[in-house]
């Protein structure tokens, strides 16, 4: 009964790790794809006839995402060192 709490136990551990891992990949990849389409949704309505301003809004909101990201990760990274 111990082994197979002890083996119960290493697997959810590595099961959360996985699980983990795999919420901070959609997080750095879903995260600016859910805000261009957002984006894209909401220039649309405002904007429907200037697609040069849609274009250069939805990539300065994806590019803004993400360097929000790597900054909430780098300061992550030195809270735990």
């Amino acid at each position: 009964m111990l082994l197979t709490a002890i083996i119960l136990i290493i697997v959810l551990g590595a099961v959360f790790d996985f699980v983990r891992v795999l919420l901070l990949y959609a997080l750095v990849w879903l995260a600016p794809i859910g805000v261009a389409m957002a984006t894209l949704q909401m220039m649309l309505a405002y904007y429907p006839d200037d697609p040069s301003m849609i274009f250069f809004a939805v990539v300065i909101a994806v590019v803004v995402t993400r360097v929000l990201i790597e900054a909430l990760a780098v300061a992550v990274r030195r809270a735990r060192a």
